[in-house]
């Protein structure tokens, strides 16, 4: 089973701070969805180190976790990149159940 201690000291970091009260109601103010729940198992996160031409597929997450039955509610995507600039690609696309952008 994964936890905050298998993403380091700076991701447990960022798992506390995403799972705290205040960024879990700030969410809410956000997107009016309301009584979020962190992902204490972090069952519906992950993380990945992407090369240059690396890239995902077009796919959907589980909106169900495995172990609590809790529905996803919604999902924040951290991207984490130094000096990024425009013209090297990668913008994140979000398309509909059709797979149309």
């Amino acid at each position: 089973m994964r936890s905050a201690m298998d993403v380091g000291g700076a991701g447990g970091e960022m798992v506390a701070m995403m799972h705290s009260a205040a960024f879990l109601y700030l969410l809410s103010e956000i997107t009016g969805v309301w009584q979020l729940l962190p992902d204490p198992y972090l069952q519906g996160a992950g993380h990945a180190m992407m090369k240059r031409g690396d890239y995902f597929k077009v796919h959907a997450d589980r909106n169900v976790a495995y172990d609590t039955g809790l529905t996803r509610r919604l999902a924040v995507i951290v991207f984490l990149n130094e000096d990024w600039r425009p013209e090297y690609n990668g913008q994140l696309e979000l398309w509909n159940p059709t797979a149309e952008r």
